[in-house]
């Protein structure tokens, strides 16, 4: 059983989506997984770059 069994649709425009959308690609995060963390009142930290990992390994 899904601990998450309440879906909701709500309608953006355009520049919203846009928006929502390039916010959600910077987190790294999925979109329902972002939402998640605005509506328990945490604002999601951009992804770190590509190449960070490795970097991170070399040290």
């Amino acid at each position: 059983m899904r601990k998450r069994n309440i879906a909701l649709l709500f309608r953006l425009n355009r520049k919203e989506a846009e928006l929502l959308n390039k916010k959600v690609k910077k987190s790294g995060l999925s979109r329902e997984a972002y939402l998640r963390h605005l509506v328990n009142g945490l604002l999601p930290n951009d992804a770190p770059p590509p190449d960070y990992y490795a970097m991170m390994q070399e040290l």
